[in-house]
């Protein structure tokens, strides 16, 4: 029978050129390795009449857009094709114009083994683990420093304390002074006009002048005013509210019943004046400041247990 149609033949398939692969039949699949990727064919076809006639076209999808220009070359040749998916399709077409049926070979490459989806998760593993270790190291190194900053932070707040307090003791250390000084020098005020005084009634003993002793008793009468005595009493009390601030007040709030001399008491006992010294201060006897102390005592309504310097002085 005179049958028109013919097919195409794959007579030899070269892969890089130096491996041979058998020919294969249409529609078979070709899995090639990732460095299989340059292969060269030659093809025929089952046209006897005048075949030497016949116009072949090629094209791989996937990596050519179109079907190649008619041609007498029977042998093609692709080269570097990525690893994926392509369906090679041959045609020819003989004198009359017609096609054959179109050859058809399905040819995967393979993706190479560090492209592989073990390969993308391994990867993906490692990446997270770098991070982790990298965000790990910062973030130690984060704490480190956060822990020098703040070690030095604190050793600057303490050090900033310390000056502080070195400065303010300082202060009341001076201030301490002062009062004591202001305090020993009123003593000693009072020491000397109550000698100036015992001389003065010597003098008056001995002078038979009536005249003379009326002006010596006036004389010792204005020492021994309170007003005399009380002389310097102010500058002492200007430093003692600078050691001691709020003192008065707050005996004035929780004992309202304190007399200014209770006061003067208080404050020569917070300083911790011994009984002979407070004698001269006030202008009475040991005996006198004893009686004080008991009055002061009562006033204040402390436990007979209770130290009444040590009270004060912690007040």
């Amino acid at each position: 029978e005179n049958n028109s149609s013919f097919d195409i033949v794959l007579n030899e398939m070269y892969i890089n050129k130096d491996s041979i692969i058998f020919p294969t039949s249409n529609n078979s699949k070709l899995v090639l390795d990732p460095f299989q990727n340059t292969f060269v064919f030659n093809v025929g076809a089952t046209d006897f009449v005048d075949n030497d006639e016949l116009r072949f076209q090629y094209m791989l999808e996937g990596f050519d857009d179109d079907w190649t220009p008619h041609s007498l070359l029977r042998t093609k040749e692709y080269n570097n094709i990525a690893p994926g998916q392509y369906k090679l399709q041959i045609r020819a077409m003989n004198t009359n114009g017609q096609y054959s049926s179109t050859f058809n070979l399905k040819i995967k490459i393979n993706s190479p083994w560090y492209k592989s989806l073990i390969a993308k998760c391994f990867y993906s593993l490692l990446l997270l683990s770098v991070i982790f270790f990298t965000y790990a190291s910062v973030r130690k190194k984060y704490n480190v420093l956060e822990e020098i900053i703040d070690t030095t932070v604190i050793r600057s707040k303490e050090e900033i304390l310390q000056l502080e307090t070195q400065k303010i003791k300082a202060a009341l250390d001076h201030k301490n002074r002062e009062l004591v000084s202001a305090t020993l020098h009123l003593v000693q005020k009072n020491d000397s006009l109550s000698e100036i005084a015992s001389i003065l009634q010597k003098i008056k003993k001995e002078s038979s002048e009536a005249t003379i002793n009326r002006k010596l008793q006036k004389l010792i009468n204005t020492l021994k005013t309170d007003e005399s005595l009380d002389q310097g009493w102010d500058q002492v009390m200007y430093h003692f509210n600078e050691v001691h601030k709020g003192f008065f007040d707050r005996l004035k709030i929780n004992y309202p019943s304190i007399t200014p001399k209770d006061q003067k008491m208080c404050a020569y006992l917070k300083m911790n004046l011994t009984s002979k010294e407070i004698s001269t201060l006030m202008n009475v006897s040991l005996r006198g400041v004893e009686a004080s102390r008991y009055r002061l005592r009562r006033k204040l309504e402390l436990n007979p247990n209770i130290n009444l310097n040590e009270f004060l002085m912690n007040f």
